[in-house]
């Protein structure tokens, strides 16, 4: 079905699911590391039982067998959810995006890059949202971006991995799961993603 998806939107990558088939992962290049809904490597295990979406060749996300050290762009590679419709809210309304990450990518001076960017549909360039840094396979950090600008209108999300260059990528890359589009207004108290009482602000 590819009718844009109504908000609350959520998947847990479950392994197969027919609901994943319309994320767009872009192609590798040869040998290369991709987007994948998989269960490898091994570590980090998926959040939720299964699989996760994932950037890597399997193991690592090592630059292809004839990419030289010092190319200006090592890999690179986007995730692109299905549309999504958010129209029933309120122009600037507090839509959420929230997910869980894991995973390892080289971090410091010359860091790799975990983006997180939207585009309106029929409606412009794609624009950053968030970025995420990580350094561990063994922790899901819960992540979340407000996209007010994205509120009552039909629109797209994109995550984006991508290197300046090809030293340092023999980790495991870039892990997500437990992925959710929402209304993030306090409705009562169990709906806060803090988990405590409603406050106005």
């Amino acid at each position: 079905d590819n009718a844009p998806q109504p908000i609350p939107y959520a998947t847990a990558f479950v392994c197969g699911a027919a609901k994943d088939k319309n994320w767009t992962l872009s192609v590798a290049a040869a040998s290369g590391p991709a987007w994948g809904i998989d269960a490898t490597p091994a570590a980090p295990k998926a959040r939720s039982p299964g699989c996760s979406l994932n950037f890597n060749n399997g193991k690592s996300y090592v630059c292809p067998a004839n990419k030289p050290q010092t190319a200006k762009i090592g890999v690179q590679g986007t995730a692109d959810t299905p549309r999504i419709n958010a129209k029933a809210m309120k122009a600037g309304g507090p839509l959420r995006v929230r997910f869980y990450r894991n995973g390892r990518w080289t971090q410091g001076t010359k860091p790799d890059h975990f983006d997180v960017l939207a585009r309106k549909v029929g409606a412009g360039a794609w624009k950053e949202v968030g970025s995420a840094t990580n350094n561990s396979d063994s922790k899901w950090t819960w992540t979340g971006f407000w996209l007010p600008d994205y509120a009552g209108s039909i629109f797209q999300l994109r995550l984006r991995f991508w290197t300046d260059d090809c030293a340092q990528n023999g980790v495991s890359g870039a892990f997500v799961d437990d992925f959710a589009v929402l209304d993030a207004s306090c409705k009562n108290d169990k709906g806060c993603e803090d988990n405590n009482p409603c406050t106005i602000n």
